[in-house]
């Protein structure tokens, strides 16, 4: 090769280092392409008094303390326990706990994210996944947008149920007959379950397994007369 070819093979190759450089250090940073509910949130139903009520969340003007105070009233639904940041601060904050998303990125990679909330000021808290109704809250089936600040561009969706009346009362666990009470009775259907006299139902069986080994005998029927007897 001659000397002139030489050089020009070596700048060829010098410009060649330097556009790649160049273009590499001027590339885009990687940017979010989707955003998919992997887990949905553990509660789907809210009722009226439990989890939210007709008012607002308000943030007085004269209040140097910026501490946020319920005002009952008017047709506005609000999450009662949740009030937060966000774009409905003063509606309240849905429920997310037990939600999971995943991001995923230009570049291939991706990112779950757990929901968490992080206290910043009093009454004030700061979720990592954002949640906004597609339209207004209302009594009955309401679909939810989950987004996140990093590009509010990308969401999914999910459907929550606002309930107006009140939360059903906890079914303790040893209530087989589902009459809000655990006393004898109880016992006695585990008993006669545990000879074959009769069978528990699916739904009676899921109250009747007090120590957790998954048999419905006279091991839990004792237990469910000890708690009847004030002893457990």
């Amino acid at each position: 090769m001659s000397p002139i070819k030489r050089v020009l093979s070596f700048v060829l190759a010098l410009v060649t280092v330097f556009a790649f450089c160049t273009a590499t250090a001027f590339a885009a940073p990687k940017a979010m392409v989707s955003l998919e509910i992997k887990t949905l949130p553990d509660k789907l139903k809210f009722y009226r008094g439990t989890d939210w009520d007709y008012g607002i969340w308000d943030l007085p003007e004269d209040d140097a303390d910026n501490v946020w105070l319920w005002q009952a009233g008017g047709s506005d639904i609000s999450f009662l326990h949740n009030q937060g940041s966000g774009n409905y601060p003063e509606r309240g904050m849905i429920d997310l706990t037990g939600l999971v998303i995943e991001i995923k990125y230009s570049d291939g990679s991706t990112k779950t994210l757990r929901y968490k909330e992080t206290p910043i000021a009093e009454n004030v808290i700061k979720p990592n996944i954002l949640a906004a109704p597609r339209k207004d809250f209302c009594v009955g089936k309401n679909v939810i947008e989950i987004y996140v600040e990093d590009d509010i561009r990308f969401y999914d969706t999910y459907e929550i149920e606002i309930i107006d009346s009140p939360a059903p009362p906890v079914r303790a666990q040893g209530d087989v007959n589902g009459d809000g009470r655990v006393n004898s009775t109880d016992a006695y259907m585990l008993l006669q379950h545990s000879v074959g006299e009769r069978f528990l139902s699916e739904q009676e069986q899921k109250y009747a397994d007090l120590n957790g080994d998954k048999k419905f005998n006279s091991t839990d029927a004792l237990i469910i007369l000890r708690i009847a007897v004030g002893m457990a």
